[in-house]
């Protein structure tokens, strides 16, 4: 799905960039993000508050167009 998304992001729609954020303590997702290639920006200090009154750190994550055919072209090498 992850990669759907950042193909047709960069090749349909021709976006200079993709950016996704997502809670620092959730190390599934962040570890996921690094995998399919994106880099890793920074993390925005007690960036928001959740429900649960907890504030949220957030980790951004980003691949610009110029990157995108190394990372498509690593997606492929792995699935082979």
């Amino acid at each position: 799905a992850k990669f759907a998304l950042l193909s047709h992001a960069f090749e349909a729609l021709k976006f200079e960039r993709v950016e996704v954020k997502t809670d620092y303590l959730n190390e599934r997702a962040r570890k996921a993000l690094l995998k399919i290639g994106m880099y890793e920006e920074g993390v925005l200090r007690s960036h928001m508050q959740m429900h649960s009154n907890r504030r949220r750190d957030s980790t951004y994550y980003s691949i610009i167009k110029d990157e995108w055919p190394t990372v498509k072209k690593k997606f492929f090498s792995e699935m082979a």
